[in-house]
């Protein structure tokens, strides 16, 4: 067996408008890997946190943006395939 990974990466709060586009990135993945003989295994979300840069730190301190981190997700599309 071989296996292979796809990271898609979103914001972890999702909105209406960003679900339907994060849907069709996955829909568009999942058959172009089916094309060439990979089958999906699963999904593994990942969490991610990132340091805000210097500048929207001091602006938040202004109140401008609210917190010090961005928080997002990953998704771990894993694929497999017989050889």
């Amino acid at each position: 067996m071989q296996y292979k990974t796809v990271t898609i990466e979103h914001p972890r709060k999702l909105k209406n408008n960003i679900t339907k586009e994060l849907n069709s990135e996955y829909e568009q993945v999942i058959n172009s890997l089916a094309s060439q003989g990979w089958k999906l295994l699963g999904v593994h979300p990942i969490e991610i946190r990132r340091r805000k840069g210097c500048m929207e730190v001091i602006f938040s301190l202004w109140g401008i943006f609210g917190g010090t981190d961005n928080y997002y997700q990953a998704d771990v599309l894993i694929f497999f395939k017989d050889i």
